[in-house]
């Protein structure tokens, strides 16, 4: 079986008592705090929290799991308090070959890059010409709100990404 998560417009609410199903989860976003600016600016800095580093080991084997997200990628975060909110760091897997059930999306952050670690996978970035592969070791740096969709990937393709922001956000075209 395979867990079922919705994704709910920002705002909604499921009915009293009336969960998921077992096995399923939904997610409703937050507001948006970037709301009223232009999606194409690149984000204020007045917005981003402070920077509160601390040393932290994540552990392969840990208690931080792994969580599904969009379309189906397994997520784990390697910096569970994301330093205050203002880093984040994942490990997203996928583990069937294949096209992947992405959409074009983009991801309200003021910075992302992206580092393969093993196997390869197919993008495409809006206004930055053909699609292309990337593999491991591969690096590439994402400027903040540019659409993309991840079109095909091999068996056990497994990427870090790693954002500067207030919150990860992912929405639609």
């Amino acid at each position: 079986a395979v867990p079922l998560s919705l994704r709910l417009p920002a705002g909604s609410t499921l009915p009293p008592g009336d969960g998921p199903p077992a096995g399923c989860s939904a997610h409703v976003p937050a507001a948006d705090p970037f709301a009223g600016f232009d999606r194409t600016a690149p984000l204020p800095l007045q917005h981003l929290p402070r920077f509160r580093p601390r040393r932290h080991v994540s552990r392969a084997a840990g208690a931080g799991g792994w969580g599904v997200g969009r379309a189906g990628m397994l997520y784990r975060d390697l910096l569970p308090d994301r330093a205050g909110g203002s880093l984040i760091v994942s490990l997203i897997r996928i583990e069937e070959d294949g096209e992947v059930p992405d959409w074009v999306h983009y991801h309200r952050v003021r910075f992302q890059l992206i580092y393969i670690v093993c196997g390869w996978v197919e993008v495409v970035y809006e206004g930055q010409g053909a699609p292309f592969v990337l593999r491991p070791g591969d690096f590439v740096t994402q400027p903040p709100t540019i659409r993309h969709r991840v079109l095909h990937c091999s068996r056990g393709l497994e990427d870090r990404p790693a954002h500067v922001s207030t919150a990860r956000r992912t929405e639609g075209p």
